[in-house]
Parts: C-alpha cells; sequence; structure tokens
C-alpha cells in the first residue's frame, strides 16, 4: 500500500535561526505533489529537535494536532532558554497503518543570549 508520504524528500526545510529564549512558531503544510492540503486529522504528529552532533539525543519534543494540512510548533521561551548551537529538526506522522514517516527535516541554529555561557 503507498501513502501519501511515501515518496517525500525530508532534508526539505530551510534554516531556522533565532536567539535562546524567543518565542518562536514554526508552521508546517503539509500537501500532496498536486499541492491538495493532507488531512492529517486522524494521524499523530510528532517535532523532534535533536542534538546536530548527535541524532540520539532529543533536546524537545512536541506532540502536534493538525487541521487541513497545516500543523504548528509553539517554542515558547522556556523551551529554549538554556540552549544554544546547532540542532536538527524532524517532523514525524504515524499513520493508522502503523507505519512513521519523517516528512520533514531541516536545521535550527539557536544563538545564545548574551550573558549565557552554556554552548551545546
Amino acid at each position: 500500500m503507498t501513502s501519501t508520504f511515501s515518496n517525500i524528500t525530508i532534508n526539505n526545510l530551510p534554516e531556522v535561526i533565532f536567539i535562546a529564549g524567543s518565542y518562536k512558531e514554526l508552521a508546517f503544510y503539509l500537501n500532496t505533489e498536486e499541492g491538495v492540503p493532507i488531512d492529517v486529522t486522524y494521524f499523530d504528529i510528532e517535532w523532534n529537535l535533536r542534538s546536530f552532533s548527535d541524532k540520539n539525543h532529543v533536546v524537545i519534543t512536541k506532540k502536534l494536532t493538525g487541521n487541513n494540512g497545516y500543523c504548528v510548533v509553539y517554542l515558547y521561551s522556556a523551551d529554549t532558554e538554556n540552549i544554544s548551537g546547532k540542532y536538527t529538526q524532524t517532523l514525524k506522522i504515524s499513520v493508522m497503518d502503523g507505519y512513521v514517516y519523517n516528512i520533514a527535516q531541516g536545521t535550527i541554529n539557536i544563538i545564545a543570549k548574551i550573558g549565557v555561557n552554556n554552548y551545546e
């Protein structure tokens, strides 16, 4: 069975850069190749921020809900106030057939706030 998510190139996100402790919204539009929004209402959607140098080290995980092919990650100040450095973001969708698809991936560069000395 072919899924809508089978033919996606996952290294598809532009680099995101922001200062640690900033509020940030990361919007994702999930469409078919024809541009039609994918109904993700009943899928489990998860966003992860992982250490760039150690892909097994998950720093932040967010469970998301989607509607009409659209979902948003809300990064609050407290989520990033004590981290800085280069990270990998991934968006995963679990579908009803039990498969998990990594549908988006890119880098995030979090710049340390002035006066903060915790570089990862």
